[in-house]
């Protein structure tokens, strides 16, 4: 059966058999070639736990010629398996990520306004966005030296570096 990334007019997407007869007719429906699911040789090989050369190739000139949209369009109107590949570009102004809130705006003194990712999503102990990137050296003697046990004043290694 037929699942992996396919390239658009536009984009990637990835789009697939997830089991059984059914899974193949709604695709070869979706992409507009009903007539595939009942072809003989297109089922054998659709059957098969990789698909052929031959199927992927053919699949793939299908998608060339449609966008990342309509296929979308044509897949959920038909209840196939599909997903958009989203640039990294893309990822940020997706809605699910905005409702989230994982890339949330900070204003830096220097720079202005930046979007970085929320770090506090990716651990079990999470902590909301801390604010920007810190200046040049302005975490060296506050955050650090709390965190570091030093025989020497952390001031003494600033002065020894400039």
């Amino acid at each position: 059966m037929p699942y992996e990334a396919f390239e658009t007019a536009d984009g990637h997407v990835v789009a697939g058999v997830w089991g059984g007869t059914d899974g193949w007719e709604r695709f070869c429906r979706a992409i507009g070639k009903p007539e595939l699911a009942h072809d003989e040789g297109y089922l054998r090989i659709s059957n098969e736990s990789t698909p052929g050369p031959e199927l992927t190739e053919y699949l793939q000139r299908i998608f060339l010629d449609q966008t990342q949209q309509g296929v979308g369009t044509s897949f959920n109107e038909h209840r196939a398996l599909f997903g958009p590949v989203f640039t990294f570009s893309q990822i940020p102004n997706h809605p699910q990520v905005q409702q989230a809130g994982l890339v949330p705006s900070v204003e830096h003194p220097t720079s202005g306004k930046s979007r970085n990712s929320d770090r506090s999503s990716f651990f079990t102990n999470p902590w909301r966005n801390i604010g920007p990137p810190p200046l040049l050296g302005q975490h060296t003697f506050g955050k650090n030296s709390k965190k570091l046990v030093m025989t020497t004043s952390i001031s003494d290694y600033w002065l020894l570096a400039s």
